[in-house]
């Protein structure tokens, strides 16, 4: 994993790694949205800067909620 992380940075990727998933993304992107419990692992590794929305009402690790995607 450690490698992989050292790879990825070098390419402006960043690497987060979930119960069985590896989620590979954009250094450069700061926003997250999500409706899924899965989510809840990008919601926390994301920086403090990171704009994270959960959809639904679920209780999440995400500062911003939309009771829908139509909302």
């Amino acid at each position: 994993m450690n490698n992989l992380k050292y790879l990825a940075s070098d390419k402006g990727l960043q690497l987060l790694a979930g119960d069985k998933v590896l989620e590979v993304k954009n250094m450069d992107i700061n926003k997250a949205f999500g409706d899924d419990f899965t989510d809840e692992d990008i919601f926390k590794a994301l920086p403090d800067s990171a704009i994270t929305i959960k959809v639904g009402s679920n209780l999440s690790a995400a500062k911003f909620y939309l009771r829908n995607p139509q909302e």
